[in-house]
């Protein structure tokens, strides 16, 4: 684990049946101030698998023995300064070259504060390490690099009984997506998808640490719909399932619905709006899936392209209370203007 934090990520992964967790943290004041956060993080640090290392996580990695299964960084956000060296090439070919077989790597970065261009960059850096990773959302602008050896197949039967042996997993997993089973709904890009969003970008490394001075410029003035709607072009499939356990509900209009209030509900507005777009002809719904659909579109502050839809519905239900109750909210007018 690169960087402590509150210890919330480090709680997260003891979750699991991990023989031995090793944190990596550059600060002491950190590791004290983590104390204070005890209950969010479950008072990881008095846990015996867990060996505190303080210190340069790239001198950490280097000198530990052995091999990982399993390499998670969570460093500082990429415009601190000394920050840009865990996204370089050479941290990623040293955290590779540190995996066991069948290891896997994860990265955090994320799409707020941060240009289109940054994000990419470390997306292609990342890719010299890893060729096949994918990319999830962590939260409403948090992404995830997974980096494997082979494709990543999601099994729902597996989720259900980790939860179910685990339950501190299944509670970070409702925390963080209110319904666990929309994990694999966080899923974003393929390996392939991840090539061609980041074709073309520069690579950020030791000689040369690009996102070094790139990153700050960002810090004011970027766009988290502008991130994840260029990231979000490149997605040709979701969640990439293993082969036959794909249950059948995940393709009904009722599904799409749920999933895209989760989604509102989590801030991932962009993916929220695809799901309802999946939708296709909302004339060709029940009645009761059409409020549905408009209530999540308000959520998302598109009450204003409701209208034509409410309008068709008040015709339907005349005496319906709640969309009379929405056409009037359409309606008002904007404060803003």
């Amino acid at each position: 684990m690169v960087g402590l934090g509150t210890g919330v990520t480090a709680a997260a992964l003891a979750a699991h049946p991990l023989e031995e967790i090793v944190v990596a943290e550059l600060e002491p004041a950190v590791v004290r101030a983590a104390t204070h956060f005890s209950e969010a993080n479950r008072h990881v640090l008095e846990d015996p698998r867990v060996r505190l290392r303080i210190g340069d996580a790239r001198n950490v990695l280097a000198a530990e023995r052995g091999r990982f299964d399993l390499i998670v960084s969570e460093p500082s956000n990429p415009w601190i300064a000394g920050v840009g060296n865990l996204f370089t090439r050479e941290l990623f070919d040293l955290a590779k070259g540190r995996l066991g077989a069948g290891g896997v790597m994860v990265q955090w970065l994320h799409a707020y504060s941060m240009s289109v261009d940054d994000v990419k960059m470390i997306v292609a850096t990342f890719r010299t390490a890893f060729p096949r990773a994918t990319l999830w959302r962590a939260a409403s602008a948090d992404l995830l690099l997974v980096g494997t050896e082979g494709d990543v197949a999601l099994d729902p039967m597996v989720l259900d009984r980790r939860m179910a042996a685990f339950p501190d997993v299944a509670a970070d997993l409702r925390q963080a997506l209110g319904d666990p089973s929309t994990l694999p709904w966080t899923f974003l890009l393929t390996g392939d998808g991840l090539r061609r969003f980041s074709e073309g970008a520069r690579l950020n490394t030791d000689d040369r640490p690009a996102l070094e001075f790139s990153a700050p410029r960002s810090l004011m003035g970027s766009d988290v719909g502008q991130v994840m709607r260029a990231i979000l072009a490149f997605r040709t499939e979701e969640a990439p399932f293993a082969p036959g356990t794909k249950p059948a509900i995940f393709e009904t209009p009722s599904w799409r619905l749920h999933l895209a209030r989760q989604l509102a509900l989590q801030g991932a507005v962009e993916e929220a709006a695809e799901q309802l777009a999946r939708l296709g002809d909302a004339a060709r719904l029940p009645l009761a899936s059409r409020v549905e659909r408009v209530r999540i579109l308000h959520a998302l502050d598109r009450a204003r392209e409701t209208v034509p839809e409410l309008v068709s519905l008040s015709e339907l239900a005349p005496n319906d209370e709640e969309v009379a109750r929405l056409l009037s909210r359409a309606l008002a007018p904007d404060p803003a203007r």
